[in-house]
């Protein structure tokens, strides 16, 4: 699994990354005395991170690999809600799991749940 930390709010932590199956996750845990701690993570099936991959080499940019996706994207947006936004906006499928206790770490591969959403979505 590759990721990196994002610039994100004060009160945050914000990171992206890519998991061993090549989906890519934008993170967000938010911490909060008051409320609690939790965590929002948006996941990418990694079909459609080939389709970014591709997306962004038509436009010019040197998307190459995993890294380099990575660093684009870091480069880009420094928090993980304005890299689900830029999805949003080139409507790129995600899928978004929330933690409310903030106890789970990301996985290493695709949740269960999330690959039934996909494999429902492309019927």
């Amino acid at each position: 699994m590759k990721s990196l930390k994002l610039k994100g709010y004060s009160g945050s932590a914000h990171s992206i990354g890519i998991l061993d199956d090549g989906a890519l996750y934008a993170d967000v845990h938010w911490f909060d005395d008051d409320r609690g701690d939790s965590t929002s993570t948006h996941f990418v099936s990694p079909a459609s991170v080939f389709k970014i991959k591709q997306l962004l080499t038509s436009e010019g940019c040197m998307v190459t690999d995993d890294m380099s996706l990575l660093a684009f994207l870091g480069k880009k947006f420094s928090t993980s809600s304005d890299v689900v936004s830029w999805l949003d906006a080139q409507c790129i499928p995600h899928y978004k799991q929330v933690d409310p206790y903030a106890n789970s770490d990301v996985p290493n591969t695709l949740p269960e749940w999330v690959r039934a959403e996909i494999a429902d979505s492309e019927q």
